[in-house]
């Protein structure tokens, strides 16, 4: 359980491998200002039709302690949306950093 919500029924262990991937090589990067002037980051990449993304934040002041990036969670996109219009809304708010050509 995290905040009061139980994750195994999405098997998120069984992408997390693909994390450096997602990472080094994403197709979209999104950017938002988080809570307290943290800055957050969505790495999306797509693999056979699922969007698997990591969010990440960059501690600021003395929260950082070296730390350049730390993921706050990864999931695969969609799970439990019934629109597309509600998965992109999700996944897509920010600016846009970085987007692989069609």
């Amino acid at each position: 359980m995290v905040n009061g919500k139980d994750y195994t029924a999405e098997k998120r262990w069984e992408y997390l491998h693909l994390t450096p991937e997602i990472l080094n090589a994403p197709d979209e990067v999104w950017v938002r200002e988080g809570k307290g002037g943290r800055v957050n980051w969505q790495f999306i990449k797509y693999f056979d039709g699922r969007a698997i993304t990591i969010r990440a934040e960059v501690p600021n002041g003395k929260e950082a302690r070296g730390r350049t990036l730390e993921i706050t969670s990864w999931y695969e996109a969609g799970l439990g949306k019934t629109k597309k219009e509600d998965v992109d809304a999700t996944l897509r708010n920010g600016v846009l950093a970085k987007k692989m050509p069609a």
